[in-house]
This record gives C-alpha cells, sequence and structure tokens, in this order.
C-alpha cells in the first residue's frame, strides 16, 4: 500500500513537473549552440593599418572590433548571415572597405582591407564604397561573380603598376612584408608618382566600371624626365596619309626604354630634348614629338631636304569606350579644306555639335568668330564602335570617317575626328570655362599651325604673362613675351567652354597692331588650346596648336 500511495504520489505530481520522480528522468539534452560567423583578415595601405577600428555589417548582424599591431583583425558574430562588408578606420581617419560574398550562417571567411579592395568594393557595389557600407543590410547581396569580375577589371586596370595575376586580394594570405603586401606597396608608389590618390581612382572606375583602360592609362611607365609620356599603344591621326593603316595608325611606346613601334613593327628610338618634347630621327626628316600634361600627343615633322615641307600628326592613348561617354554636346574645332578661296586654300571652324547615347548625331552648328552659327540638316552621321579601333562615322550607311576618345583618369574627355573629305576635328564636351588666370600668371607654350594654303608652320616657342584679369567681365589679358603684343580674351564667348579676341584690338607698347579675331578652344584637361582664326580671308587662316610646357 506504501508503495502505492507512492506512485500515485509521482503521477500527481507528474502533471506539474518532471522532476523528481522515476528512474534517471532528472536530466535535460544540452542546447545547441547559436551559428556564428568569424570575418578576419588584415588592414594595410601599404604599411599596417594598426589600432584602427573595424566594423563588420552583414546581412543579418554586426560585430566590431581593433586591429592588433600588423594589421590582422578578426569579429566573430551571433545569428550572421552572409553577406558582409567591412570599414576599417585608420588612426589618421584613412578609411578601406571590404566585402565578403555568397550566403550562409557559419563558418570563418577571409576580408582583407587595403586600397585594393577599396576599389573592388566600388565595382561590386556600383556606388562610393562608403555609401555602399552604409546602405547594407538584409537585401544587400554580393555575387561571387562580381567579385570575379571585379578583380579581372583591377588586373588590366592596374597592370602598369603590378602583376595582379591569379591573385584574389581579398581572400589571400596577406602579412606584412609578403609577395601581395608588395605589390600593394609597388600600386601605393605607383599612385603617389602618377600624383593620382585612392579616391581619384575608385571615383574613376565607377565612372568606367567597362573601360579599365581609362584608369590603366595614366598608371603605366612613364619616361624618366616626362611623367605624361606613358608605355602603351597610342592612336595617330595623319592627315596625308591615305592608307588607313597609317591614316589612323598605331604606335606602341615604351616610355622606359625611350622606344616606339610603329603599323610594321619597326622600332624607333625617342631622344628627349627635355621638358616633354622627343626628337625622331631619320634620313628624310626630323619629327618632334611633343607630349601633353594630359598624355595627348602631337608630333612636328619636318623634311630635311625641303624646308617648306611639314606636316603633323595627332595622338591619343588608345582606349575602348562605350558610345555613350559621347552623349551631350561638344564644342569642336574643325579645319575644313576647300571651303573658300582659291583651290586648296581651307578654313578653321567653331563648330557644336549634340550626340544622344547611341551615338546619334541630332544636331550641328558650323560657327565663324562672333557670326550666327549655321544649322546643319539632317540626316545625321552616327557613332558606331569599329572593330578597328575608336569609332566609325557612318553617314547614310557609309563610313564617312574615323573618331577617337581619350579620357582622363579625372574625367576630362577629347575626341579626334578625322574623315574622308579630311576635315580635322578636334574636341571637347561643352562647360563653361573657370575664372580667367590670376594677374602674373605665366605660361610658356609650344606652338605650331595649319595656314591657308593647308600648309604646316614651323614649330615655335613663346611665354605669355596675365597681366588683367577681370572674373566679373570673365576677361584675361595678355602678354607675349616675344614681341610684346598685349591682347585680350573674353570666355565663355561666342559660347560656353570658347574665348574670343576681337579682330585688330592688339597693342604693342601702347600703340595699335593688327591681329587677326580668334576663337580659342581649351582642351582642358589636356594641357592644349586650339586658336582658330575668324577672318574670311583664306591667308589670313589657320588653325592652332598650343601645348603648355611643363
Amino acid at each position: 500500500m506504501i508503495g502505492r500511495r507512492l506512485e500515485c504520489a509521482c503521477l500527481v505530481l507528474g502533471g506539474l513537473t518532471l522532476a523528481g520522480c522515476g528512474g534517471g528522468s532528472d536530466s535535460t539534452p544540452a542546447a545547441a549552440a547559436p551559428a556564428t560567423i568569424t570575418v578576419a583578415g588584415t588592414a594595410v595601405q601599404g604599411s599596417a593599418l594598426s589600432g584602427a577600428a573595424v566594423t563588420v555589417k552583414c546581412a543579418t548582424g554586426s560585430g566590431t572590433t581593433t586591429t592588433a599591431a600588423g594589421g590582422a583583425y578578426a569579429s566573430t558574430i551571433e545569428g550572421a548571415v552572409l553577406p558582409c562588408v567591412v570599414k576599417v578606420v585608420g588612426a589618421d581617419g584613412t578609411t578601406y572597405h571590404s566585402l565578403v560574398a555568397g550566403t550562409g550562417n557559419t563558418g570563418t571567411y577571409t576580408a582583407n582591407v587595403t586600397p585594393l579592395t577599396e576599389m573592388i568594393v566600388a565595382l561590386v557595389g556600383a556606388t562610393d564604397p562608403a555609401a555602399f557600407f552604409s546602405g547594407f543590410g538584409a537585401s544587400s547581396s554580393v555575387p561571387e561573380a562580381g567579385v570575379a569580375a571585379a578583380n579581372a577589371y583591377l588586373r588590366m586596370a592596374l597592370a602598369g603598376l603590378a602583376d595582379l595575376s591569379g591573385i584574389n586580394p581579398l581572400t589571400d594570405t596577406l602579412v606584412v612584408g609578403n609577395a601581395l603586401d608588395r605589390k600593394i606597396d609597388d600600386i601605393a608608389a605607383g599612385l603617389a608618382a602618377a600624383g593620382i590618390t585612392v579616391a581619384e581612382v575608385t571615383a574613376s572606375i565607377l565612372e568606367n566600371p567597362t573601360a579599365p583602360s581609362v584608369v590603366a592609362a595614366p598608371l603605366a611607365a612613364s619616361a624618366t624626365d616626362c611623367a605624361s609620356l606613358k608605355s602603351g599603344t597610342y592612336r595617330f591621326l595623319s592627315r596625308t596619309e591615305t592608307d588607313p593603316k597609317y591614316r589612323f595608325g598605331t604606335f606602341a611606346v615604351d616610355a622606359t626604354a625611350l622606344t616606339a613601334k610603329d603599323a610594321d613593327g619597326a622600332v624607333i628610338p625617342l631622344t628627349s630634348d627635355g621638358s616633354c618634347q622627343f626628337s625622331i630621327d631619320s634620313p628624310e626628316e626630323t619629327d618632334k614629338v611633343i607630349v601633353s600634361s594630359g598624355g595627348m600627343i602631337v608630333v612636328h615633322e619636318q623634311s630635311k631636304t625641303v624646308t617648306s615641307d611639314r606636316n603633323l600628326s595627332i595622338g591619343v592613348p588608345e582606349q575602348t569606350l562605350p558610345v555613350a561617354e559621347f552623349a551631350g554636346s561638344w564644342n569642336i574645332a574643325t579645319w575644313e579644306p576647300g571651303n573658300i578661296g582659291s583651290a586648296g586654300s581651307a578654313a578653321a571652324f567653331n563648330a557644336e555639335v549634340t550626340i544622344d547615347s547611341t551615338g546619334q548625331i541630332t544636331g550641328t552648328k558650323g560657327c565663324v568668330g562672333l557670326f550666327p552659327c549655321v544649322e546643319g540638316g539632317p540626316p545625321f552621321a552616327k557613332l558606331v564602335a569599329s572593330p578597328a579601333g575608336g569609332f566609325d562615322l557612318v553617314e547614310d550607311g557609309s563610313v564617312a570617317g574615323r573618331v577617337f576618345l581619350y579620357k582622363t583618369v579625372t574625367g576630362r574627355k577629347v575626341a579626334l575626328i578625322l574623315n574622308d573629305d579630311n576635315q580635322l576635328g578636334i574636341g571637347v564636351p561643352m562647360s563653361p570655362l573657370p575664372a580667367p588666370a590670376a594677374v602674373g600668371t605665366v605660361s610658356t607654350t609650344r606652338s605650331l599651325q595649319i595656314n591657308g594654303n593647308n600648309s604646316v608652320s614651323d614649330l615655335s616657342e613663346d611665354s605669355i604673362t596675365v597681366t588683367a584679369s577681370d572674373s566679373t567681365a570673365k576677361t584675361v589679358t595678355r602678354l607675349r613675351a616675344s614681341d610684346r603684343r598685349v591682347d585680350t580674351l573674353t570666355l565663355d564667348q561666342p559660347r560656353d567652354g570658347l574665348r574670343h579676341r576681337v579682330g585688330n584690338s592688339c597693342t604693342i607698347d601702347g600703340a595699335p597692331v593688327a591681329c587677326a579675331e580668334t576663337v580659342q578652344l581649351p582642351l582642358r584637361g589636356m594641357g592644349i588650346t586650339m586658336t582658330l582664326s575668324a577672318s574670311p580671308q583664306p591667308t589670313l587662316q589657320f588653325y592652332q596648336l598650343s601645348i603648355d610646357k611643363p
């Protein structure tokens, strides 16, 4: 009876508790440990980012930590879900980002944080890395394919600074002094030598997500005494050639060895004259190769047997850019043979051309000086990417010329145009000019021009000093050293991006002197100014290029 009462007691109590009744029934299974993600890596900027604040944000979950002396860090987050993004802020405010791709909620993942990973985040996120980090959350995704594409982009864009073949900057072992760290050091040194910051490269990547050649051009190896002469392929326009192989020829420049390989594969030595001018000597002629601060090249060719036999060609680093880069309105300085006067004469025009994002020209205006512009009518030509490089100028279904576009890492653009009628055009996007240069500003230029009879002038050098500047009236007055001539230019006249000089408005030592009416088109960011005569007389026509001397 006693045993039965105990049994009943256990049954009654069993409705309230499981403890205290029956053999072995007083133990419970251990709770499962929560899933965790650990994000770890090394943060460097050339040197280690030690003592830097680290923040990790995942699609779900976040964590913080601090880097050790060598830049290493690790952050373990309970209940986190991939993907993740990382921000590291150094003691001096230096900030870089990184990321972990994919999906999942457990495991350890590597995310180094360096200038290279900053660029990768920009490419993957298609936005400023800081904005990508700020907006990262449950709906964010980081596909592995996007990371692979970003790595491939950097291999091409930074090839002039380091060989990144087979390297993943995000996940490869990174220790101060190892192979990856040395490559990051090389890249940092190369950017510093080119005067380009990580922020500027990142911004350029965002502007040119499909065109690594824009980033690569200024980062290629430079000539010892001319930072703007870079190794790489240049595309040249030459009006006197008829064979497309030479009319739109390529030259492969080795800036370190000071050689160029022409379209036929012949290696040509370059001899430095100093201040970014180089000479090419041959039995027939002497060529002066002038490199502008923006990376354009102007070549003045002088025959050794006929003094008056001269020519010029113009080149830019070859890039592969989408046709949408042409969208907008352009100022174009054009030289049109056979437009005025007797046979063989030519005229300079400033033109306004509007292009849509497909490369279709939607409007044209031809202008001389302050005279009203003459609007062109349809059908208009269209720019179409050419398998031979650059863009074909297609009119009525036929190719009527070629166009080559060059873009600097800071976003400045220039277009070179040469059509089948030998019309030469050099253009930049239309935009207002900055305030006139300050009084006392001195610039030295090398100049050459095409004359009204289509001959090319000798190469000359001169110095110009600003003697008066009015930002309200947008005028600048200048003194030319060679003959003490003074002239005044009005900015953004007759249109934005141009400068105008009134005819016969010049003086020498206070006395009036004849001078042509001119319109100037500064190729902003390139270090070249185009000056066009606005005279209807063939003998007074000219089309001048002035290249700033460093």
